[in-house]
């Protein structure tokens, strides 16, 4: 009996040993106390927070090691138990410098565009990238497609009307169709085709305050044409006592002249933040005979120049306003933009100087409460409206009248609530349900050709309904391995279009169609994430994306000689590791594989009455991607950091049994960033694009001919290119928050070759280019 009793007495003795026990104290750099910091043990639900004192108390299971410290204005810290008592000095998230961060705290920064709450980087089950203030500052990006390109497997497109990016080796010809691009988590998605232009969101980079980059499909998230991922630009990641505040002017070439303005604060329940900026530009001044094949064939003989360029050509302002604030749970977000530019689109300008321009006017509005209703309930719900407007004018096309204008407008609105529970051991549940109503769309295209007036109307008679329930949960099985499954029902009800056709000679026609694909669409999401240390993480995910067809893809082609539209789709299976080799080095590296199934492509068929082939929009593409990334990031003391990254990857056209249009087999990205002193900052930049194919057209070459070939490309290879950027920062002069830099794009002044697009081929025979050199200076103060 007695040894019974002393084993039991052992046991128990064991049990309470091994419930550690840990305290201490939490201070900030001025040696205040911070109250409301959660402390939780990592991989458990066991946490706990300190008080107004700064002091917290916790007990630590059996066999757990490491404690996690959070609070949204400071930088995470996850520490090993070392000792019963841990006194922690933490840092504002504002002064993050990633000289002075560790690799492994740079790995442990939170965000919350992958699930909707804010998880752990390393945690997360996607490939993550995530570029902040410091980022920003230090490589002294001057747009955001510049911090774009910069991104391990993004690559840039700019065909002179636009700006487009391709990701991991696959390309859209609708601007930016592939992700989600949000600012402040609402999508800037235009109604009408699904493009995001990137002139629309206009924001000026030196306001933000964090990027996330979630690459793979997010469907499950975020619906539709969250096709390799999702993007989400923030401007109010607030720091209470922090400098969150500056006014800059900016001044480099091309006459490019910008004013920054950023007043943010936080203070107890209340954060807010205002941005605005002008911009403006003359453009880029291109020798035209760079890129036209024969000057002459395009240009009005009366009116020509020997020595024809672009200038003047891509003229450009642009002004941006937004706000954010928050109260109690109670949050908005008002944003509004407005650009006008001189475009090389549709013809060269080259009919009496008038070139054809643009005109964009967006505006979003946005309203949410988020509640903590318990411990074990979080609930979140935005209504979001969004506006844009846009003024065409192609007055370029004849040399003797001038050709017309197109007007558009669409408005949409969306409600989406989350619910997140994490009352079950190891369990962590999220539940969500979206509606949005496409209820303005509404196109006039004027065009007086000789003496004839045409104008076709397109509008929405029924609006576009789509509505959905998602859900992901995430489960904990044992200490190292996290398990991830979602999964979202989406459904698009019937819409109905109406198109007027007037002719000053004719019968005016009016003609409606609809779309009447009314299924459900199911695209599911899995993953494990193996923790087989704390330095070293294997990630395993599968995901499924969807891509509906736009309104204008099928209100154009309805009707015609071609079937209805159907959803795109693309599947991902990839394998990531990320390994911490010591304080210095990281390594990630990855292998991916894409399959993309049912692309909405151009496609000819044979058409026995009209006896040619009918050259139409089609679900007919097929692509598979295969590819490798890596990257390096080495910090080889306090003062140079190093981030060197390379991708390889083939993409595939199935259809056509050829290699994909714009679609490089090799990216490569350098940054070096060099603290010369406390002060002052140079860093490097370097991105290379190997050579990419023109897009393959299937229209045969005879369409009076049922043996005709097909076309093949439509352009020549475009070669590679590197591009090289510097920049010099200058902080705190004076003993003052006064800063200056100065950047340098396109050092090497490579020619950037981009190939032609369907929309230019005519008069772009060889594609567009960039061959100029960059340089800007910026001036500001930073203040509370």
């Amino acid at each position: 009996m007695k040894t019974i009793l002393l084993f039991l007495v052992l046991i128990l003795s064991v049990s309470v040993y091994s419930q550690t026990k840990v305290t201490g104290i939490i201070k900030d750099k001025e040696g205040k106390a911070i109250k409301d910091v959660k402390i939780s043990v990592k991989n458990t639900k066991v946490s706990t927070k300190s008080n107004s004192a700064g002091k917290y108390e916790i007990e630590v299971p059996i066999g757990y090691k490491v404690l996690e410290f959070y609070h949204s204005d400071y930088a995470i810290q996850v520490l090993e138990i070392v000792d019963n008592e841990i006194n922690l000095t933490m840092k504002p998230i504002s002064e993050i410098d990633l000289f002075e961060l560790s690799l492994e705290e740079l790995m442990n920064i939170k965000i919350s565009t992958a699930g909707k709450t804010e998880q752990n980087l390393n945690e997360i089950p996607a490939s993550v990238v995530v570029i902040t203030k410091s980022d920003i500052e230090k490589y002294g990006y001057l747009s955001l497609d510049e911090v774009l390109e910069n991104v391990l497997g993004f690559y840039k497109h700019d065909d002179f009307r636009n700006l487009n990016f391709g990701v991991r080796g696959f390309f859209t010809n609708i601007y930016n169709r592939n992700v989600i691009i949000m600012v402040n988590g609402i999508d800037q998605k235009l109604i009408s085709n699904g493009s995001v232009q990137m002139s629309g969101i206009n924001i000026p980079v030196s306001t933000i305050d964090k990027i996330e980059i979630v690459r793979g499909p997010m469907s499950v998230i975020y619906g539709n044409d969250a096709f390799f991922g999702a993007i989400n630009i923030i401007t109010n990641d607030i720091t209470e006592n922090a400098i969150n505040s500056h006014v800059s002017y900016s001044y480099g070439s091309e006459n490019s002249n910008k004013v920054d303005i950023k007043i943010a604060g936080k203070s107890n329940n209340i954060k807010y933040a205002f941005v605005a900026s002008n911009r403006k530009t003359d453009g880029r001044d291109i020798d035209m005979s760079l890129f036209l094949d024969s000057i002459k064939t395009y240009a009005d003989p009366k009116k020509w120049v020997t020595d024809a360029t672009t200038k003047d050509f891509f003229k450009t302002s642009a002004s941006y306003f937004n706000f954010s604030g928050e109260y109690n749970g109670f949050y908005t977000n008002i944003s509004y933009a407005q650009s006008a530019r001189n475009i090389l689109g549709v013809s060269p300008p080259l009919y009496g100087g008038i070139p054809n321009s643009f005109s964009y006017t967006f505006a979003n509005q946005s309203i949410g409460w988020r509640k903590e209703i318990n411990k074990n309930f979080n609930f979140n719900v935005s209504l979001d409206n969004f506006f844009n407007k846009a003024h065409n004018k192609y007055d370029n096309l004849f040399p003797s009248v001038k050709y017309g204008r197109a007007l558009q407008e669409h408005e949409k609105y969306s409600i989406d609530a989350t619910l997140f529970y994490t009352g079950i051991e190891h369990l962590n549940i999220m539940l969500g349900a979206n509606y949005t109503n496409q209820h303005k769309f509404f196109e006039l295209t004027d065009v007086p050709l000789i003496s004839i007036t045409s104008n076709y109307i397109t509008m929405l008679k029924k609006p576009v309904v789509t509505q959905a329930v998602y859900s992901q949960i995430e489960y904990r099985l044992l200490q190292k391995l996290l398990i991830v499954a979602g999964m979202r029902i989406e459904k698009q009800n019937a819409f109905t279009m109406q198109n007027k056709w007037f002719q000053s000679l004719a019968t005016p026609m009016d003609t409606t169609y609809s779309y009447t694909n009314e299924k459900v669409t199911i695209v599911p999401r899995a993953a494990l994430v193996y923790n087989l240390n704390n330095k070293n993480i294997i990630k395993l995910m599968y995901g499924k994306g969807l891509s509906r067809p736009s309104i204008t893809e099928n209100c154009f082609y309805l009707g015609s000689y071609h079937d209805m539209l159907t959803e795109q789709y693309i599947t991902t299976t990839e394998i990531s590791v990320s390994s911490f080799i010591d304080e210095k080095v990281n390594i990630n590296a990855s292998l991916f594989y894409n399959i993309i199934d049912n692309m909405i492509t151009r496609t000819t068929y044979w058409n026995d009455t009209q006896q040619r082939y009918i050259l139409t929009n089609a679900n007919s593409g097929n692509y598979q991607t295969l590819g490798a990334e890596t990257q390096i990031i080495y910090k080889i003391n306090r003062n140079i950091y190093f981030d060197i990254s390379a991708s390889y990857q083939k993409t595939d056209d199935l259809t056509n049994k050829v290699d994909a249009a714009y679609s490089p087999n090799i990216l490569i990205y350098a940054k070096v960033a060099y603290k010369v002193t406390p002060k002052i900052t140079f860093s490097i930049l370097n991105n290379y694009v190997s050579e990419m194919e023109s897009p393959w057209d299937p229209t045969p070459a005879d369409l009076s001919n049922p043996n005709s070939p097909m076309k093949g490309r439509i352009s020549q290879t475009t070669p590679g290119y590197s591009n090289l950027c510097a920049n010099m920062r200058f902080d705190n002069i004076l003993n003052k928050k006064i800063f200056f830099s100065l950047h340098a794009y396109n050092l090497l002044k490579q020619k950037m070759w981009y190939a032609p697009t369907y929309d230019n081929m005519s008069f772009l025979p060889k594609g567009s280019i960039q061959n100029s050199i960059l340089i800007n200076a910026t001036l500001g103060i930073k203040f509370k």
